[in-house]
C-alpha cells in the first residue's frame, strides 16, 4: 500500500482513495498504521489524520 506519489515523495495521486484506502483497513480491524517521516514528508500523517 502506498499512501504517497510516485517514489514515495509528496501527496498520492488520488487523496480520496488514499483515505478510502485507509478507512477500510480500519473497518477490517487493523489498529496499527506505521509510518516514517521520510515518506512524503508529512504527507502520510496528514492523510492518516484525515481518515
Amino acid at each position: 500500500m502506498q499512501l504517497t506519489g510516485p517514489g514515495a515523495l509528496g501527496p498520492p495521486r488520488d487523496r480520496d482513495a488514499a483515505v478510502d484506502v485507509l478507512r477500510k483497513a480500519v473497518d477490517l480491524g487493523v489498529n496499527h498504521i506505521d509510518t516514517a517521516q521520510y515518506y512524503g514528508p508529512d504527507v502520510v500523517n496528514k492523510v492518516i489524520r484525515e481518515s
